[in-house]
């Protein structure tokens, strides 16, 4: 039974229910209190009350009239409830709508269907109105949370998260954390952490479009999770509908559904939601995810895709395929999910700055990314836009490192346009078709490995190798990032090619400096559990230069002296990092056999054979410098001079 709020306040000792002055604008009445006081002898203006819209009065008699949908309504009134679930006349009050009043225009619902389920406060004149507690002649109106939005709102969800579109809501009440979209194994969502925030608490909120709940013939909810296994203790992943998309100020309503369980290492499988039902609604709703997480030393990741909600009557996007001009000409705030663009690879991004863009294939070629034109010879930035190469085939394909034979090549890439190096782009590409253009890339002929041995203690200035589960590490290819890695037959010993050779040189202390085979040195600075490479061992104190090794029973931890992290494999991402704790795999050591990469290669000025560049592209006259040679069945490196 309801109790009335001067019995509560009766029964805790309070006093009057209404010694603050209630009604006014600073404390507006909520509906139940509304009705507690009851009909008034003579009417009480500027009255101020608080409630959500639920539904109308059509006719005359109030009780059988009542109706709790914004279908067929009357512009003359609106029904006020304390709860946007109410469905009971008993505990709502009638709003009088005055003809050509600016809050009529405002709050009907036959011009206004999205109204319904918002919360709204409104001042009038409390008095009689179809016979029981109502407000009348209202003056003005105060939409609690963001008004409502205009027009029909959406009878149907089918949300993959290419991008995070702008009629869905990214907001947070508390952190520097936002959600965001992601793509990877060719799969999109939208994922929220708390990894490298540094403002906990985190409370992350993605959130639907209006949805008219009531138009929706399947109202039945279903979406995809995954989850990481860091170990956090108190990241949460949540469901809610809400009345509004302000979280902070909607009502919510917690719902069930079947959530992807962590494993204790790397990424879980998708797991389905089930069939969350949502006929109890009425009028228009939102849907919000919720990413909470405290303080906690490691933060877990999550991640939702396949949002759906009546989505059978849903079409699939108009695909066209975009010229580079075209795409510069939408702007670097555009997003076009699932488009398709045409050009010309012209050249590489080798940092973070857009306008350094390398046209060809010289320096230390990035593999993350290609520059498109719309001809094969352009050299103007302005006139290209910059291509993220997502891991896997996409990024084997079509990278300058590895396929040079691919600069000036036409080729036709799906993906999304939208800002990547803060200028219009297209990034996360699921297919490409190449063209007529260019070099066709040669395959490099199999080059003699070298074979390395498993080691259990290191000797300062030899090199090894760091590999585990069969992944070892591939010295970068720029001046940051995490480490590649090649395949290898892993047990005791294991023979490769790829540049995995890194030297150990003494640093002092029982440290060492890691050195790679092109003579980079290898250390971390900021908050990254990426490498930097420098060309020497620098004294800046913001900087990791030195390194420790400690070889234990799980693996050889090798720590960065001044940042505390310890190399690790992450077979989510397939690469090397350095992270704050042991949370992947630690890594073996394993020596070189035999003699070093510059005593390996041979003097071949005067060998008639085929030669190949390192990144395999054939030359009929090489000049200086390493090649592999190919005679009859011999393959190896060697030095031309």
């Amino acid at each position: 039974m309801k109790k009335t709020l001067l019995a509560l306040c009766a029964v805790l000792g309070l006093g009057s229910a209404y010694a603050q002055d209630p009604g006014s604008k600073e404390n507006p009445l909520t509906v139940d209190a509304f009705i507690d006081l009851g009909v008034p002898t003579a009417a009480v203006p500027d009255t101020y009350v608080k409630g959500y819209i639920v539904g109308f009065v059509d006719g005359a008699a109030y009780e059988t009239g009542a109706k709790f949908t914004n279908e067929k309504a009357s512009a003359s009134n609106i029904l006020l409830a304390s709860s946007s679930k109410e469905d009971d006349p008993t505990y709502c009050i009638p709003v009088q709508l005055v003809s050509k009043s600016d809050v009529r225009a405002a709050l009907n619902l036959v011009d206004n269907p999205q109204n319904l389920g918002r919360e709204v406060i409104l001042c009038g004149s409390r008095e009689a109105y179809f016979k029981v507690p109502g407000l009348k002649s209202p003056s003005s109106y105060e939409w609690i949370g963001s008004a409502p939005v205009s027009g029909t709102a959406v009878t149907e969800l089918n949300e993959k998260f290419a991008v995070i579109p702008d009629t869905w809501t990214v907001t947070k009440l508390s952190g520097d954390k936002d959600f965001y979209a992601y793509s990877y194994n060719e799969t999109t969502y939208a994922t929220a952490t708390g990894y490298k925030g540094t403002e906990p608490p985190y409370d992350q909120w993605l959130i639907s479009p209006a949805i008219d709940i009531e138009k929706c013939a399947d109202k039945n909810l279903t979406f995809k999770t995954q989850v990481n296994g860091y170990g956090s203790t108190t990241s949460v992943f949540e469901t809610y509908v809400l009345t509004s998309n302000d979280p902070a100020t909607a009502e919510k309503t917690k719902l069930n559904a079947n959530y992807a369980v962590a494993p204790e290492s790397g990424y879980s499988s998708w797991a389905e939601s089930g069939d969350i039902d949502l006929s109890s609604y009425k009028g228009n709703i939102y849907v919000g995810f919720r990413y909470y997480a405290t303080e906690d030393a490691n933060y877990a990741t999550w991640c939702v895709t396949d949002v759906k909600l009546n989505a059978s009557a849903t079409v699939d996007p108009v695909v066209k395929t975009y010229t580079v001009a075209e795409v510069i000409a939408l702007g670097a705030d555009a997003k076009e999910a699932g488009q398709k663009v045409k050009g010309y690879i012209v050249g590489y991004v080798p940092g973070q700055v857009y306008k350094d863009a390398v046209f060809g294939v010289t320096g230390e070629v990035s593999k993350t990314n290609i520059v498109l034109a719309d001809a094969a010879n352009e050299t103007d930035v302005n006139k290209c836009i910059p291509v993220q190469l997502p891991a896997g085939a996409v990024r084997n394909a079509l990278n300058l490192n590895e396929n040079t034979g691919n600069l000036g090549r036409e080729v036709t890439l799906t993906g999304n346009i939208e800002k990547y190096f803060g200028v219009p782009g297209l990034k996360s590409v699921t297919a490409y078709e190449l063209g007529e253009g260019g070099d066709d890339p040669v395959t490099p002929p199999v080059e003699e490995g070298k074979t390395y041995n498993k080691v259990s203690a290191i000797a300062a200035g030899s090199a090894y190798a760091i590999a585990t589960s069969g992944k070892v590490a591939v010295a970068l290819n720029k001046a940051y990032g995490y480490f590649s890695v090649a395949d290898v037959a892993e047990g005791e010993s294991f023979s490769t090619s790829a540049d995995v050779a890194f030297t150990f040189e003494d640093a002092g202390n029982n440290a060492y400096y890691i050195k790679d085979a092109s003579g980079r040195y290898y250390y971390q600075t900021g908050a990254y559990n990426s490498f930097n490479v420098d060309e020497a061992v620098s004294n800046d104190s913001e900087k990791g230069f030195a390194w420790t090794v400690e070889f234990t029973a799980e693996g050889v931890k090798i720590t960065n002296v001044l940042k505390g992290k310890t190399i690790q494999y992450d077979e989510t991402y397939n690469s090397y990092g350095c992270y704050p704790e042991i949370t992947h795999a630690l890594p073996s050591l394993y020596s070189e056999n035999g003699s070093s990469a510059v005593e390996s290669v041979e003097e071949a000025a005067d060998v008639a054979a085929e030669y190949f560049t390192l990144q395999g592209v054939r030359v009929a006259q090489p000049q200086q410098g390493i090649f592999i040679v190919r005679k009859g069945n011999s393959v190896k490196k060697v030095m031309v001079k």
